[in-house]
C-alpha cells in the first residue's frame, strides 16, 4: 500500500490593513521573549472605530485607546497608539517595574526601613505625607504608591533603589529601551509636570500597553497589590483608598494604575480577568474622572463579550504520520509546544487543527529535527502553529523497500 505523503504547505503571515478582514489582530512586539512555550494567535479580528462608535465609545472624547489580550498579546482596538501623550502617574509603574525587579534580585526587602530624607516633605500633588526623619517599610511605600499614587514614596522608592532620583530616571529610560518602549521618556519617577523651560516625560497608548505586559510577566505581584480597594501603612494608622475607582466594581478587575495631570487630562491603565481571558486597557486624555472609568468599562465590555482564548495543551503529542522513502511504515513526531490563540467567540467551533509535514525532509531525520508543524486555522486563516520534531530517528529505507514497498 502506498504510503499517505502529507504536504506540507508553506505559511506565511501576513498583516493586513484594519478593517479588510473580519477577524485579524495585530500583535504587540517585545524586547523579551514570553517563557512558557507556546504559540500565540497571528489572525483575530481587530475591532474598527465605526464598530466600536456603534457600542457608544466616542474618538473624540479620549486622546489614545487601545485594548490588548496579555496573553497572545493580540490588539482588540485601538486609537492613535503612538500618539505622544504625558504619562502622568502613569509613570509610576516603570517605578514599580524597578523596585519590585530590585527586591527580587535581593537588593532590597519588603521589610526594610528607610528614613525620609529632607527632600521628600516638599513633593507636592498625592502624597503620603512623609515627613523628615519618619522610619517607613518598602512595602508601605509600595502600597502608597500602588494604592494611593504617592508622589513622595515614588521618590523616596527611586532614592532606595539608585542613591538618588536622577540616578533612577536614567535607569528607567534604559530599561524602557530594553522592553522595546520606544516613543517614551521619562523625567521623575513620578510623573509630575517638570518646569515649562526643560523637556517634558511623554509616553503613548502602545508602550504602556508594553509596559504593562511586562509588569505582569515578570512581577505578577503587582496585582496583590493594585487589586485591593484600599489599604493602610504605618501600621495601621494612615489609609489610603485605591485611585482605581473599578477595583471592587467590574467583575475580574485587579489592576493596574491611574494617572491625572492637567496636560495628560484623566489616564487609566486598568487589567482584568474573566475565565481563560485576561484584557489590559489603556485609556488617555479622558475629560473627567468620571469617563475614564465610563469608556474603560465600555472597551472591557466589548473585548469579553466578543472574544475568548483556546488553549490546547499539546506540547509533548506524538502524531503517527508516514515520510517518504522512511524505512518504517509508521513514523512519529511530537510536537514542542502548546497552542494558545485569541478567536471570536460566535466561531470558536469551527476552528480546524492540521499537522503539515514537509515534503523536502531529507532522510535520515535526527532524532529532535524539525520535521513539519500542527496549526490551527480558522477560514483559512492562520491562528497559531507549533514545531512537531522527530520523536526518534527516522532512517531512509533500502533500495529494494523503496522500489516493491510502494513507497
Amino acid at each position: 500500500m502506498k504510503k499517505i505523503i502529507i504536504h506540507f504547505i508553506l505559511l506565511t503571515v501576513t498583516t493586513l490593513a484594519l478593517g479588510k478582514h473580519t477577524y485579524q489582530a495585530k500583535r504587540v512586539s517585545h524586547a523579551h521573549p514570553k517563557s512558557e512555550k507556546h504559540v500565540s494567535a497571528h489572525h483575530t479580528k481587530k475591532s474598527s472605530s465605526s464598530y466600536l462608535n456603534e457600542r457608544g465609545i466616542p474618538d473624540s472624547s479620549l486622546s489614545s485607546y487601545l485594548v490588548i489580550n496579555a496573553d497572545t498579546h493580540d490588539i482588540l482596538v485601538q486609537k492613535d497608539p503612538n500618539e505622544a501623550h504625558a504619562p502622568a502617574s502613569l509613570t509610576k509603574l516603570m517605578t514599580l517595574y524597578l523596585v519590585l525587579e530590585a527586591i527580587q534580585k535581593g537588593k532590597i526587602n519588603w521589610e526594610q526601613i528607610y528614613t525620609v530624607s529632607p527632600r521628600i516633605s516638599s513633593i507636592g500633588g498625592s502624597r503620603a505625607k512623609l515627613w523628615r526623619g519618619e522610619k517607613i517599610s518598602i512595602r508601605d511605600l509600595v502600597k502608597a504608591t500602588v494604592i494611593g499614587s504617592a508622589n513622595d514614596a515614588a521618590v523616596l522608592l527611586a532614592e532606595i533603589v539608585s542613591g538618588s532620583q536622577n540616578s533612577f530616571v536614567e535607569i528607567m529610560n534604559q530599561r524602557a529601551h530594553q522592553l522595546g518602549l520606544t516613543q517614551t521618556i521619562f523625567r521623575s519617577p513620578h510623573g509630575l509636570p517638570v518646569p515649562k523651560d526643560q523637556p517634558k516625560d511623554t509616553t503613548t497608548a502602545s508602550d504602556l500597553a508594553r509596559l504593562a505586559l511586562a509588569l505582569l510577566r515578570d512581577h505578577p505581584n503587582i496585582l496583590e497589590y493594585s487589586s485591593v480597594k484600599e489599604t493602610t501603612i504605618r501600621e495601621g494608622k494612615w489609609r489610603f483608598i485605591n485611585t482605581n475607582k473599578l477595583i471592587g466594581k467590574y467583575p475580574g478587575m485587579d489592576g493596574l494604575k491611574t494617572g491625572f495631570t492637567n496636560d495628560a487630562g484623566f489616564c487609566l491603565v486598568a487589567t482584568v480577568k474573566k475565565e481563560n481571558l485576561r484584557l489590559i486597557s489603556v485609556v488617555l486624555g479622558a475629560p473627567t474622572n468620571k469617563e475614564r472609568f465610563k469608556y474603560t468599562r465600555q472597551l472591557l465590555d466589548d473585548g469579553f463579550s466578543r472574544y475568548t482564548n483556546i488553549f490546547i495543551p499539546c506540547k509533548g503529542k506524538v502524531f503517527d504520520l508516514s515520510i517518504h522513502h522512511s524505512s518504517q511504515k509508521v513514523d512519529q513526531g511530537i510536537a514542542c509546544g502548546n497552542l494558545l490563540f485569541m478567536v471570536p467567540k460566535n466561531k470558536a467551533s469551527q476552528v480546524k487543527f492540521s499537522l503539515l509535514v514537509s515534503p523536502s525532509l531529507i532522510l535520515p531525520i535526527a532524532q529532535g529535527q524539525k520535521i513539519g508543524e500542527y496549526v490551527a486555522t480558522l477560514d483559512q486563516e492562520i491562528l497559531a502553529h507549533v514545531n512537531v520534531e522527530a520523536k526518534d530517528e527516522i532512517k531512509k529505507a533500502g533500495v529494494f523497500r523503496r522500489i516493491w514497498g510502494g513507497s
